[in-house]
């Protein structure tokens, strides 16, 4: 049934990532991400804002969010990335990105 290779395993995901105050890396939630509460849908925003000429403008936008958010009061700024998983991994044990393409950054006002 599978005769030949698996295809490399990596998957690209646009994503609005938190850095906290520590350096850590959270992932934003669809609502403070996007204003949307659907997954894909959010996701699919997240790309679309990215690769276009309002991608600053939608950074700042996300860190107003984040700026409104008690639980995310550590987080200190936002990065829009293409992060690429290892799919197999992810759903093992790894959660991390084996690879991050930051393409905006924006500071948390508060």
């Amino acid at each position: 049934m599978f005769s030949h290779g698996r295809p490399d395993p990596g998957m690209v995901l646009a994503q609005a990532l938190g850095v906290r105050s520590n350096g850590e890396k959270v992932p934003l939630a669809p609502m403070i991400s996007s204003g949307n509460r659907e997954v894909l849908q959010s996701m699919m925003t997240i790309h679309r804002e990215l690769h276009s000429p309002r991608a600053s403008a939608f950074c700042a936008e996300i860190a107003e969010r984040v700026a409104g958010e008690e639980d995310l009061r550590d987080v200190e700024q936002v990065e829009l990335s293409m992060s690429t998983f290892d799919a197999v991994a992810y759903f093992e044990d790894a959660e991390a990105a084996t690879e991050r393409d930051i393409r905006v950054s924006c500071e948390v006002r508060r």
